[in-house]
């Protein structure tokens, strides 16, 4: 456990710790900064949460003095958990856990103990909807450490100093692994700027260190760790975003594995555009495609005051929830007004408890389908990209027994 000047989100985590009861605990503390006023108190409350102890267990504590920051604290708090044990489990004072993760971590610890292509375990699920496959996790080139494992045998090739940076980027060694030129350069100024110092982070040095040993990281199917840390308090969180207070699952077990330990690039390429907000070569293509087919849509509602909704009446279809609440969606609404088709909700699962309406229509998670009191015809899934069938096929399957209909925007436009 991770810990330094915030005894709130501590101690949540540290309960969640307490649950699970580990026979071994070890915890990492950096020390108060001279010129933050008060942190020497908070920093010495949060290390008496620690004390709590009330089960069977070794802890090992590892408390700086100094303040050492955030890059060096973790990095040599890391190391000197691996000098003692084989495999650790690592939560940090925000990430907190379902009680699932501990289970399913050591059971992946064990899966894959001598395998060098994995470098990690993550816990947390970064899409915002299914991943689109039957096993309990994917392998991904990024490495989420947000609630996460690994091994002595890959902590040892973090390279904190980032040294093989400079002959990495002078032969383009990048591309051969995000093949996509965007994505180069996004890591590429990442990179570059923690390596000249103006970011102190020890996660993009980890994150290099397992790009340039071509290793994979375990992404689960579920979100099992939410950042409760994000607010003033934090070190990098400090604005709250999509990614803030995640609601958490529970894994299911067995755990249903892989049968190759491949890179799911299609996942990944997801991940480019919905974590860090840049948009790959194949996703522009995707846009220019979707922009087409707005363009027509348009048309069609200004020049013949037709949009592509008016057969789902030949359908006997009246009432409809749209999946999702970008500019597709706004479409869909003003086209079915049109049509005098009724929008029964939006489907969103991203948004957070507070907004609860966009256009004037209520917006629901998806499982509030499950059991709405509500007749509901059809679901039409509105997203922009090259996923939209995949979503499709996931909600047709989740809502079978509603007997619901489900279609993509894209078809429902090619079928007009």
């Amino acid at each position: 456990m991770i810990i330094f000047n915030r005894p709130d989100t501590t101690q949540v985590v540290f309960d969640a710790i307490k649950r699970a009861q580990p026979q071994q605990l070890f915890v990492i503390a950096d020390g108060p900064r001279a010129d933050r006023t008060g942190e020497a108190e908070r920093c010495a409350q949060t290390r008496k949460i620690i004390e709590d102890i009330d089960w069977q267990c070794e802890v090992y504590t590892d408390f700086s003095d100094t303040n050492l920051g955030c890059k060096q604290r973790i990095a040599s708090g890391l190391d000197w958990v691996f000098e003692q044990v084989e495999t650790a489990i690592i939560l940090e004072d925000d990430c907190l856990p379902n009680a699932s993760f501990f289970e399913y971590s050591q059971q992946l610890l064990h899966e894959y103990y001598d395998d060098a292509r994995i470098m990690g375990i993550s816990g947390t699920k970064a899409l915002p909807d299914a991943i689109g496959t039957e096993n309990s996790y994917y392998f991904s080139r990024y490495a989420y450490i947000w609630g996460w494992a690994t091994w002595r045998r890959a902590w040892k090739l973090f390279d904190k100093d980032m040294q093989a940076w400079p002959a990495m980027r002078a032969h383009n060694g990048l591309l051969p692994i995000l093949n996509d030129i965007d994505m180069v350069k996004y890591w590429e100024r990442m990179f570059g700027e923690t390596y000249e110092g103006k970011i102190d982070s020890w996660a993009y040095p980890w994150l290099l260190s397992c790009w340039v040993h071509r290793g994979l990281f375990i992404i689960p199917g579920v979100n099992m760790i939410s950042n409760v840390g994000y607010g003033e308090q934090a070190t990098h969180t400090t604005e709250v975003d999509h990614l803030a207070n995640i609601p958490v699952e529970e894994i299911r077990f067995p755990l249903t594995h892989p049968t190759e330990v491949l890179q799911h690039t299609e996942l990944d390429h997801r991940l480019d555009y919905y974590q860090y907000n840049v948009k790959t070569t194949q996703q522009l293509m995707t846009e220019k495609l979707n922009g087409y087919y707005k363009e027509q849509w348009l048309q069609r509602l200004l020049l013949e005051k037709q949009g592509i909704t008016s057969p789902l009446k030949s359908r006997n279809i009246q009432k409809v929830c749209i999946f999702g609440t970008g500019t597709i969606g706004k479409y869909l609404l003003e086209d079915m007004k049109l049509e005098q088709l009724h929008v029964v909700a939006f489907i969103d699962n991203k948004w957070s408890d507070k907004r609860k309406e966009q256009f004037e229509v209520p917006v629901y998670s998806e499982d509030w389908i499950l059991n709405a009191d509500l007749q509901i015809d059809a679901i039409i899934v509105s997203v922009e990209g090259d996923h939209d069938t995949q979503v499709a096929e996931r909600l047709q399957n989740k809502f079978a027994e509603r007997e619901l209909t489900v279609f993509s925007w894209k078809s429902l436009f090619q079928n007009k």
